[in-house]
C-alpha cells in the first residue's frame, strides 16, 4: 500500500528537527510506501533565498537546480529512509555555476553523514565486512562500504597526524 502524507507544519518541524534541516532548507513532502517499508523525505531550498558559492563563499543568486539526487539515511522505525533533493547551483560571477553543499552529506556522496557514521560504527563492531554488510542491508554494496571505510581511515590518519604534530611540539 503506497500513500503520500500531506505534511502538516508540526510534522514538518518534527522531520526538520530529526534531520537538523534549517532554513533556508525546508522539508516539503514525505512519501511512505508501506509495502516496500520505505520513506522518502523531499527537501528543497526556499525560493528567492540566495546561496553561497562553495568555492568563494560569496552570496549569489541561484542559476539552476541539479537533477534530483537521493541519499540513504538512517532507518525510521524499520523503514528504509531516503532524502531527495534538487540541489541549487550558485550563479557566481567568479566561478560560474557550482552545486552548493548540503548540510546532511559530503559533496558527491550518496549517504547522509549520520548513515555513514552508523555504517562506520557497524564496521568497527563486526568481525568481518560480510557481517557488517548483512547488518547494513541490501542498500550498501562492497564499493560503497569501501568508500565509507576509506573515508573513515583518512579521517583517522589525518587526526592521528595532527595529534603527532601537536605532541612533537611539546
Amino acid at each position: 500500500m503506497y500513500f503520500i502524507m500531506k505534511i502538516s507544519k508540526e510534522l514538518q518541524k518534527h522531520y526538520q528537527l530529526l534531520l537538523d534541516v534549517n532554513s533556508p532548507w525546508q522539508i516539503y513532502d514525505v512519501n511512505v510506501d508501506v509495502e516496500k517499508k520505505q520513506i522518502e523525505i523531499f527537501i528543497n531550498w526556499t525560493q528567492g533565498e540566495k546561496v553561497l558559492c562553495p568555492e568563494s563563499n560569496k552570496e549569489c543568486t541561484i542559476k539552476d537546480h541539479r537533477e534530483e539526487r537521493t541519499w540513504r539515511h538512517l532507518d525510521t522505525m524499520q523503514f528504509s529512509t531516503y532524502i531527495k533533493c534538487r540541489v541549487p547551483q550558485s550563479n557566481c560571477d567568479e566561478h560560474g555555476p557550482k552545486t552548493i553543499d548540503v548540510p546532511w552529506s559530503d559533496p558527491e556522496r550518496r549517504f547522509t553523514l549520520l548513515f555513514e557514521k552508523f555504517a562506520i560504527d557497524v564496521l568497527l563492531a563486526c568481525t568481518s565486512i560480510k557481517a557488517a554488510k548483512n547488518l547494513l542491508g541490501k542498500c550498501i554494496s562492497d564499493f560503497l562500504i569501501d568508500g565509507i571505510s576509506d573515508k573513515y581511515l583518512s579521517l583517522r590518519i589525518s587526526s592521528r597526524n595532527a595529534f603527532i604534530l601537536r605532541d612533537s611540539r611539546v
